[in-house]
């Protein structure tokens, strides 16, 4: 894999990851001097950056210039304006495609619905944090930002070994396969249900706030390494559909989370951090099973599945 595309990929689960703890950190001052208001703006602000980006940045994706192109020399193309096939032809490769091939495929399933759990789970914290920093340890509200800075040091730390890591492994041409991409996940799965375990049982009176963030660091470094092995193995398995499958991963993974802000705040409540996280690290064990087994099976099912490039 190419050095530009590895840093590309590093980036978006970087931003994945990174991007909702950084919120709080710069949120948290501003918001006990300033009012909640505030947060609000800086969403628009970011999202009005976004969306400026999205409409002046030039198209990247090969296969969708050269398709562009292809079509833009036609005369009747030219003459009737949009094809009406063509429309819907775009529309079958961008919605419809993903979703078949999540539903038909068991790999492309089971990496939706295990990074998007992950995902829920480390929203669960936006409620979490708050419950455990504020009413346990009595920080500050401009001190809660503070807390997420584990995520950000624990993202910091896996990338750096997962760069190590890929400079000392071989190239796919000295006869890798994709399950190569799995390795490092094979090891880093532990750490979502462990690194949960240790934030959800030290945070009590008796122990050191310091505790709980070490658990926080080991989540979000095992985290990472998962979605950026996963990430990999998605593209390099399925080139033809992964920016596809890239989206419909993203709204499956972001629509969780969005219900886990909701369901986070009675769990913790009902349950208090160290049994709630026992439910959360729980559950989070099944995906150590389904990534090796996708990694001992993985080949199997791609030999029967019919949208492998």
């Amino acid at each position: 894999m190419q050095v530009t595309t590895l840093t590309c990929l590093m980036s978006i689960t970087l931003t994945i990851f990174v991007g909702p703890a950084i919120g709080p950190v710069l949120a948290s001052y501003l918001v006990e001097s300033r009012g909640w208001r505030i947060s609000m703006w800086e969403i628009a602000i970011g999202a009005a950056i976004s969306l400026v980006l999205l409409l002046l940045l030039p198209e990247t994706y090969a296969p969708k210039i050269v398709y562009r192109a292809q079509n833009n020399s036609k005369k009747d193309a030219r003459q009737n304006g949009v094809n009406r096939d063509i429309v819907l032809t775009a529309l079958k490769d961008a919605f419809w495609k993903p979703c078949l091939i999540c539903f038909q495929d068991p790999a492309v399933a089971y990496v939706n619905i295990y990074t998007a759990y992950l995902y829920s789970c480390y929203y669960t914290f936006f409620d979490g944090f708050p419950l455990v920093y504020i009413f346990r340890y009595r920080w500050k509200l401009s001190h809660i930002g503070l807390a997420f800075l584990p995520i950000i040091v624990g993202c910091g730390v896996a990338c750096l070994l997962y760069i190590l890591y890929i400079m000392c492994g071989k190239s796919k041409s000295e006869g890798r396969h994709h399950e190569t991409y799995l390795k490092p996940a094979l090891l880093a799965v532990w750490a979502p249900p462990i690194g949960i375990l240790i934030f959800g049982w030290t945070a009590q009176h008796n122990t050191h706030w310091a505790f709980g963030m070490i658990g926080v660091v080991i989540y979000s470094a095992g985290v990472f390494v998962v979605l950026q092995c996963l990430i990999m193995y998605i593209l390099d398995s399925y080139p033809k559909y992964a920016a596809s499958l890239f989206a419909a991963n993203d709204f499956v993974r972001s629509a969780l989370a969005a219900g886990a802000v909701h369901f986070g705040l009675p769990l913790y409540l009902n349950l208090g951090p160290g049994k709630a996280c026992t439910v959360l690290g729980s559950v989070s064990v099944l995906g150590i099973a389904g990534m090796f087994l996708l990694y001992w099976k993985g080949a199997e099912l791609r030999g029967r599945s019919r949208f492998t490039g």
